[in-house]
């Protein structure tokens, strides 16, 4: 398999240990919770795409972000592609997908 990845990017590295361990997704939201983890800026900077089908959205946007995490700082633009279920009467989050876009795009 190849990487898609742009030469020139960079990922968003939030937290080194948030890396391979399971369950990542209760470990991010304990670090959000606990403040060792803080979004300082998460913005829309684009129209937010939206396509629903059903019990199914699928939003698409660009964000500013701005990220404190136990091991530094990251910032950038990023598109974020997020998918939600209508599920027991409300909307929520099954998957989001964050890439950078490489400064100068």
């Amino acid at each position: 398999m190849t990487s898609t990845r742009p030469k020139n990017s960079t990922p968003m590295t939030i937290s080194p240990s948030l890396r391979a361990e399971p369950p990542v997704q209760a470990r991010l939201l304990d670090e959000i919770r606990s403040g060792a983890l803080r979004y300082q800026v998460f913005e829309a900077v684009s129209e937010v795409s939206v396509r629903a089908h059903e019990d199914v959205g699928v939003l698409r946007y660009q964000a500013l972000i701005e990220i404190d995490f136990p091991d530094g700082h990251d910032d950038g633009l990023f598109w974020h592609t997020d998918i939600y279920e209508h599920r027991r009467g409300r909307w929520q989050v099954v998957w989001s997908q964050a890439t950078r876009v490489p400064a100068g795009s």
